[in-house]
C-alpha cells in the first residue's frame, strides 16, 4: 500500500511539473497584456482551449475598390528568441481588383505570409505585414458574431474584424528583392488606420 501511494505521489509531481512548462493562449495573453515576464520555466504556449478554431478559414471582403482575400491557418512553430514553442495563425492573401486581376498577393516575389505575433486578452490576433517596400503594418484580426445575429445564443463567429496601423518605423520586408526589382507594396492596399470587416467564405 505505502509503495502505492509513493507511485501515485510521484505520478502527481511528475504531471504538475509538465503541466507548468505549458501555458494556454490565454494565459500567455495575460503575462503580455500586463507587461510580465512568463514563468521561467515555459517551454510551450499551445491553443489548449481551440481559440485558434475560429480565426481558421477564408474571410473575404472589399476595401477602397479592391477585393481582399484571406486565409487564415494556424502554425506550431519555435520561437527562436526564447526557445519556446509556439501556436500561432498566418496569413494568406491575395488583393484584386473589381475585375478579379491580383494587383497584389502574399506569394508575389519579396511578400509572404503575415506571420502571427500573439493573442490579446481582448480577443485579437496581432501579426506583422512584412511589405517588399518597407511600409510594413501591424494588423489585428478577431471573429466576431454578425450585429444581427447578437441575440442568437452560440451563433458563429463569421466576421472577422480587421484593423491596420503603422509597423515598424525602420521597415522590415519579407525576402530581400535582387537588385533592380521594383517592390510592390501592399501597404498601398491595407492602408495605416484601416478598418474593414471579411466575411467567411
Amino acid at each position: 500500500m505505502m509503495k502505492f501511494k509513493i507511485i501515485i505521489a510521484t505520478l502527481l509531481i511528475s504531471i504538475s511539473l509538465n503541466a507548468q512548462d505549458i501555458l494556454s493562449l490565454e494565459q500567455a495573453a495575460y503575462y503580455f497584456d500586463n507587461e510580465l515576464d512568463i514563468p521561467e520555466n515555459t517551454t510551450k504556449i499551445y491553443d489548449l482551449n481551440n481559440t485558434l478554431d475560429s480565426f481558421i478559414g477564408v474571410w473575404s471582403g472589399s476595401y477602397n475598390g479592391y477585393l481582399i482575400r484571406f486565409t487564415i491557418y494556424e502554425e506550431r512553430f519555435l520561437n527562436s528568441y526564447d526557445q519556446i514553442e509556439e501556436d500561432t495563425i498566418k496569413i494568406l492573401y491575395t488583393i484584386t481588383d473589381l475585375n478579379g486581376n491580383i494587383v497584389v498577393s502574399s506569394n508575389q516575389n519579396g511578400l509572404s505570409a503575415i506571420p502571427g505575433i500573439s493573442y490579446s486578452s481582448d480577443g485579437f490576433f496581432e501579426l506583422n505585414l512584412y511589405d517588399a517596400c518597407e511600409n510594413t503594418r501591424k494588423i489585428y484580426v478577431k471573429p466576431e458574431v454578425p450585429q444581427q445575429n447578437w441575440s442568437v445564443v452560440g451563433a458563429s463567429k463569421t466576421e472577422l474584424q480587421v484593423i491596420i496601423t503603422q509597423g515598424s518605423p525602420q521597415g522590415i520586408t519579407s525576402d530581400p528583392l535582387p537588385n533592380n526589382s521594383q517592390c510592390t507594396s501592399t501597404a498601398d492596399y491595407l492602408p495605416n488606420g484601416a478598418m474593414l470587416i471579411l466575411n467567411k467564405v
